[in-house]
């Protein structure tokens, strides 16, 4: 988040409170505006794109933010019907019990986040017949063409740059961030720098 590229600002997402939710408004767009640092607000896939002159600004932006949201994918799902689908999908046991010792017992544990040890981000500048991104990636040729797909740029019209990022157990194997980073720069029309946000 500290590599310098001209005019790239902090930038942060309001993300919607089920799992893949969708905008369908902003109600106070021009009110969040008008709050210290803001320079710009974007609707992208995931959410809504505040860019600020620090991240603290960003914060109280997108806390600020009143947005209606569409449904998500499983707004009808619950901790007790995810349990029941895991528990009808598990496989029996590889040996019949009644062949070796054994213990039957059962066991549900907390779910846990295989995510970065740090905030993941990125840095896009998006022009009109160009883009460059900086992020720490480790698939950057897949990142690099699908993500000139979102663009709409080809492939060769974007640069990927590897930036040194913190352990991630596979989480920079998807480079969600880099599309978001992209979008909202391309629809700002200016560069950023996003640090993901919850």
């Amino acid at each position: 988040m500290d590599f310098d590229v001209p005019d790239a600002k902090p930038t942060m997402v309001c993300r919607p409170p089920t799992i893949n939710g969708t905008v369908t408004s902003v109600k106070n767009t021009d009110e969040v505006k008008r709050m210290p640092g803001i320079t710009d607000i974007a609707v992208i896939t995931h959410g809504v794109a505040v860019r600020g002159e620090t991240f603290g600004q960003c914060i109280d932006a997108i806390t600020a933010l009143d947005v209606s949201w569409g449904p998500g994918t499983v707004d009808n799902e619950s901790d007790e019907s995810v349990l029941h689908k895991l528990k009808a999908a598990a496989l029996p046991l590889a040996a019949p019990a009644a062949l070796t010792k054994s213990i039957d017992a059962e066991f549900t544990f907390a779910f846990a986040s295989n995510s970065p040890l740090e905030p993941d981000c990125a840095v896009a500048d998006v022009r009109s017949h160009r883009a460059e991104i900086w992020s720490s990636l480790k698939v950057p040729i897949a990142a690099q063409v699908e993500i000139a797909q979102l663009l709409g740029l080809p492939q060769d019209a974007l640069t990927v740059h590897v930036t040194q990022g913190g352990g991630s157990f596979g989480r920079h194997l998807f480079h969600d961030v880099a599309a978001e980073a992209a979008e909202a720069s391309q629809k700002m029309g200016k560069p950023v720098k996003l640090m993901w946000s919850r």
